[in-house]
């Protein structure tokens, strides 16, 4: 009896490990994707100029993006979905986690287990990855702005093969609300001073 206990214990503790590892990467999966969205919204065409001698097909890229409205929505808008899913993922994964250390004590009904330590424990993991989720971005945001254009041009292939992805599940929303001119495009808009 003794040894099945023990088993079972170090089986809790692989797969919390495993379950925690896996949080771990779809954090730094979700900041990625924050700092390619932040970047996509932030380039500005005249510094895109100034490295297109550098990386000519990846500004390119960056531009067919920008210059499209349509495009640049449903690049951003995929990304966006993609941080939505990861973060469900994350949910599941730390409700799976606290209720495999809390098991329902005598398959209690659902309303009583709410009020259990397995829920408050899911709550305030929640509510510790939100925080840690927020700090994340804000780091990244620091970090993007800084040079937002080097940044764009380090992921596009990655934001062109996502866009890709996900613009079959984005075409009715995009031909409902067709987009004329992005706020983005505003803000690409090349000035006298540069």
């Amino acid at each position: 009896m003794c040894r099945l206990a023990s088993k079972k214990l170090n089986l809790v503790d692989d797969i919390t490990f495993l379950f925690i590892v896996a949080l771990i990467l779809l954090i730094v999966l979700d900041a990625f994707l924050h700092g390619a969205v932040s970047a996509l919204s932030s380039v500005r065409r005249a510094r895109l100029l100034a490295l297109q001698e550098e990386k000519p097909q990846a500004v390119q890229k960056v531009f067919s993006l920008i210059d499209a409205p349509l495009r640049w929505f449903s690049a951003t808008a995929s990304l966006q979905w993609a941080r939505k899913i990861i973060m469900l993922i994350m949910a599941v994964l730390i409700y799976s986690i606290t209720f495999w250390l809390f098991p329902n004590p005598n398959n209690l009904p659902w309303l009583q287990v709410l009020s259990s330590q397995a829920f408050l424990a899911w709550l305030a993991g929640m509510l510790i990855l939100s925080i840690i989720l927020s700090w994340i971005e804000m780091m990244i945001t620091q970090a993007v702005q800084q040079d937002p254009e080097s940044w764009a041009l380090r992921w596009i292939n990655f934001i062109h093969s996502l866009e890709r992805g996900f613009s079959p599940l984005l075409q009715p929303a995009l031909l409902i609300f067709p987009a004329k001119r992005t706020f983005a495009q505003f803000r690409h808009l090349v000035t006298e001073d540069e």
